[in-house]
């Protein structure tokens, strides 16, 4: 787990102040030290506020993460913890490494930058600081092993859900973990997790989200074609730390309630899926093409062949038929 910083300690204790000296002796640097990784957090935005005798406050704005404030709009009360940072490898990554021997209590890993975030298939995640959402939800699953796509399926329903009411927007979804917006994608999802075998259960399952929210004006032209950010399809100012709350409410509204909403998981996931009755291809194969016919009640993809034989899909890329692909 990669070393606190001064932004770790003025999140940790927001909305009280802390002094350059508890900061300089935490983290091992001078008083002078201190000053300047503070001066260093205001020029790249952050509000920090500084008073004789009393040390530094980090000052909330709806564009800086905060573990208080995503804490205060957060109703599912099982969480005890929301770690927040500056900047980390990868939240999977965190989350991964902070998970106890023993582990009941799901908890939730935030950042405004990831140096080395991923997507499925190994694949690079690109995360710009401060211009998305970056987030890993840990938790201990009860569903049965043979259920466990249907974890991605109801995060990508709560990242809808989240969406539309916070902000009254109807996103797509593509099979099996991509959320799409007037045809570009908008966020991702990638579940990992552990299998203890003599149980056949998961020790852990991490449910990681990465969604674009702010235009990053350095995005290279190959990934500004495919890719779309929130801030470009609505008027309001947007907190990420409400909206961070409202997927992960979303998400256990919909994930406790399960298998009883099971029809209506995989109803509501049908009507958001935009390449049922497409031509696709699957992993990035472009020899052969592929009719999507349905979806069936584990979430796997039921398709056509060119031959006329159906066969079913659990895993895979799928590709729509004259779209471009490029690596994130």
């Amino acid at each position: 787990m990669k070393p606190k910083t001064v932004l770790d300690l003025l999140i940790e204790h927001e909305d009280a102040f802390i002094s350059g000296e508890h900061i300089g002796d935490i983290l091992h640097m001078t008083r002078a030290n201190v000053w300047k990784e503070v001066d260093k957090l205001r020029k790249k935005g952050y509000t920090i506020s500084s008073v004789r005798n009393r040390g530094y406050k980090l000052v909330h704005n709806a564009n800086n993460l905060s573990r208080a404030a995503i804490r205060s709009h957060l109703q599912y009360e099982l969480i005890k913890d929301v770690y927040c940072y500056d900047s980390v490898p990868s939240t999977n990554s965190s989350a991964k490494a902070m998970i106890p021997e023993t582990f009941t209590n799901p908890f939730l890993v935030v950042t405004d930058h990831q140096s080395e975030g991923r997507g499925r298939k190994g694949r690079s995640f690109y995360s710009p600081t401060k211009n998305g959402i970056y987030m890993s939800l840990a938790f201990v699953p009860t569903l049965s092993l043979e259920d466990t796509q249907l974890i991605t399926i109801i995060a990508a329903l709560a990242v809808k859900e989240a969406l539309y009411t916070l902000y009254q927007l109807d996103v797509d979804i593509k099979w099996l973990n991509d959320i799409y917006l007037d045809g570009k994608k908008l966020a991702g999802i990638l579940t990992e997790g552990e299998i203890i075998l003599e149980s056949n259960q998961y020790r852990y399952l991490i449910l990681g989200i990465g969604l674009n929210v702010f235009h990053d004006s350095n995005l290279p032209q190959e990934l500004n074609e495919i890719y779309t950010s929130l801030d470009q399809h609505i008027q309001t100012d947007i907190d990420r730390n409400k909206l961070i709350a409202t997927i992960t409410d979303s998400f256990f509204n919909l994930y406790t309630d399960f298998p009883h909403n099971r029809k209506t998981i995989i109803h509501d996931y049908r009507s958001s899926c935009f390449i049922i009755n497409h031509y696709i291809y699957i992993n990035q194969d472009f020899s052969q093409r592929f009719y999507v016919k349905d979806i069936d009640e584990k979430g796997q993809l039921i398709v056509c062949d060119e031959d006329q034989n159906i066969r079913t899909l659990n895993s895979g890329e799928v590709s729509i038929q004259g779209e471009k692909k490029y690596e994130r």
